[in-house]
Order: C-alpha cells, then sequence, then structure tokens
C-alpha cells in the first residue's frame, strides 16, 4: 500500500507538473529550463515534455552546449540569453536559490517553476 500510495503522488504531480507548462505554454509564454542533468531529463521524458513546450534547457556546463537532452530532445545552449524567457523551470531543483541567483545575474525577469517535490511556482531569490 505505501508504495502504491506513492506511484500515485509521483504521477499527479508529474501530471501537475505537465499540465501546468502545457497552460502556460498555449498562453504564450516561452519556456526554458535551467540545469541539463540525469534527473530533469528523466523527468521531461516522464512528462512526455519536448521542445514544443520547452524551448532549450540552458546549463552552465559548457560541454553540453550544441548537445540535446536524452529522450526530450530539447536543446542545451549557455546561460547567456536568460533575458528571452517567461518561466524558467528549475531541473535541478536542490539547487534552487543558487539558480534563481544565477539566472537574475544573466538577466532573466520572468517567474520560476520548481517541479519537485510538488510543481509551484516561486519567488525571486
Amino acid at each position: 500500500t505505501p508504495y502504491e500510495q506513492f506511484a500515485l503522488k509521483a504521477r499527479d504531480n508529474i501530471n501537475l507538473f505537465r499540465d501546468t507548462l502545457r497552460v502556460e505554454r498555449l498562453g504564450g509564454k516561452r519556456i526554458w529550463g535551467y540545469g541539463a542533468n540525469a534527473k530533469g531529463a528523466v523527468l521531461l521524458q516522464a512528462a512526455w515534455l519536448g521542445p514544443t513546450t520547452m524551448e532549450r534547457i540552458v546549463d552552465d556546463t559548457e560541454q553540453k552546449w550544441g548537445q540535446l537532452t536524452p529522450g526530450s530532445l530539447i536543446p542545451i545552449t549557455s546561460a547567456a540569453e536568460l533575458s528571452e524567457p517567461d518561466v524558467l523551470v528549475l531541473l535541478s531543483w536542490n539547487n534552487a536559490p543558487a539558480l534563481k541567483a544565477k539566472a537574475r545575474a544573466h538577466g532573466f525577469t520572468g517567474r520560476f517553476f520548481v517541479p519537485v517535490p510538488v510543481p509551484h511556482f516561486a519567488e525571486a531569490a
């Protein structure tokens, strides 16, 4: 029973994550991710999200620039153009405070979206 409850809660959170981002995108918002990492890639695949919802993922690691995220095929770029998106999904949610500060330093003025533990829009750093 505990595992079944966990599975249901995880599925609900994945659905909330996907549905929130799709509503934002349908509303004309530009959505980017911050942090091209394995856990973010798994979450994007579980939510069936790709480049039609999330335009790109920025990362501080230069070796990742020009690559695509596994499975979802979202382009990975530098954080230099962070003034463009309306919503920034923090895919490295355990580093949310540091990513928020870096994003603001790069000119990001939009809203932050944190997918875990429960998907939500977060205040700035």
